[in-house]
């Protein structure tokens, strides 16, 4: 059976709604729009709370699976960062796709992204939908939390994020579930009190930033006292490039550290497991032999400790897409 798709993307305020009513095949009434099909039923309503930040709620029913493709907004859309909060439980799910290193837990139920990400999720059949899509410009974070403390600030929003690819996931606390169930309720209302909805939503935000930051700095505290473990990790397993990684027991063993902590705070360090890290140093250092040594294939697979050339060029074109021929065959390729 073919699953039904959800395409959304965030291009701005006016031209999102319309585009995500015409997805939906729904009816657009002021700033409601009505669904009554074989995949939906029900309302999504917009609120404009202030300018550069806008609300959705929906609550209807869905009839079906389907999956919501969040596709990136083309480079003429303003930099926006989107909120979501799943008031139904058991209804929204990341998709892995086989490439992508997500690990979610499997009841989370806040998620936080950017307009300049591609996410999928996957929705199941809930005679009871009840989402809260928060979008916010870059230029209105900015600005709401020009006069916070400059570090909480710089934590949420680095200069240099740009509204760049970002994912964050989590479970929604139980300040936050009040405040969504508050703003959800009152959005059903026929007489919408505005003031009372934007202060909820800026509540709602700061919220959820606070748990961000003390989180960030909770696990930075324990980076810190993890660092010099972990860069001696980082050593180890860039000096076994040439052969057989040890095993994670083993490695944990060298540097004295709890083999679960030792995984956790790696990944939080180098922004992947020990083996991933691993498998990056030791393609990419294939790639300047290939390129920069001018060895052969053969050559190659030995000097990094593959028994078989011909296993070295499977793991090689998974890991790059490419055969690692085509770089002998054109030594300028820029892959």
């Amino acid at each position: 059976m073919l699953v039904p798709e959800l395409k959304f993307v965030d291009s701005g305020s006016a031209s999102t709604f319309e585009q995500l009513c015409d997805e939906l095949h729904g009816v657009l009434q002021n700033d409601t729009i009505i669904l009554n099909n074989d995949v939906w039923k029900g309302t999504i309503k917009k609120v404009e709370v202030e300018p550069g930040l806008y609300v959705h709620f929906w609550s209807c029913s869905l009839l079906s699976p389907l999956i919501l493709k969040h596709e990136v907004a083309d480079a003429t859309a303003q930099s926006a960062y989107h909120l979501i909060y799943s008031l139904t439980p058991g209804v929204f799910f990341l998709k892995h796709e086989r490439s992508a290193q997500i690990f979610a837990p499997p009841h989370a139920d806040t998620f936080c992204t950017t307009n300049q990400t591609k996410v999928y999720f996957e929705l199941a059949p809930h005679d009871q939908v009840r989402v809260i899509y928060i979008s916010m410009t870059e230029e209105w974070i900015r600005q709401y939390f020009q006069n916070t403390d400059r570090l909480n600030t710089e934590l949420i929003l680095p200069p240099e994020m740009n509204a760049r690819p970002l994912l964050l996931f989590d479970i929604t606390d139980k300040g936050e579930y009040l405040l969504a169930s508050e703003i959800a309720d009152h959005l059903q209302n026929v007489q919408i009190n505005q003031l009372l909805i934007h202060s909820r939503i800026l509540l709602l935000i700061l919220q959820f930033f606070n748990k961000w930051v003390h989180s960030k700095h909770e696990k930075n505290k324990k980076i810190r006292e993890h660092f010099d473990k972990l860069k001696l990790t980082e050593k180890i397993v860039s000096s076994h490039l040439s052969g057989k990684l040890p095993s994670l027991k083993e490695i944990s063993e060298m540097v004295q550290m709890n083999e679960t902590a030792l995984k956790r705070y790696f990944k939080l360090l180098y922004g992947k497991n020990i083996y991933e890290y691993y498998l990056q140093q030791k393609m990419d250092l294939a790639k300047r032999m290939l390129i920069d040594e001018n060895l052969n294939i053969n050559e190659v697979a030995a000097q990094l400790g593959y028994e078989k050339a011909s296993n070295f060029i499977e793991i090689f074109k998974t890991h790059f897409g490419f055969l690692p021929g085509s770089l002998r065959k054109n030594p300028f390729n820029d892959k």
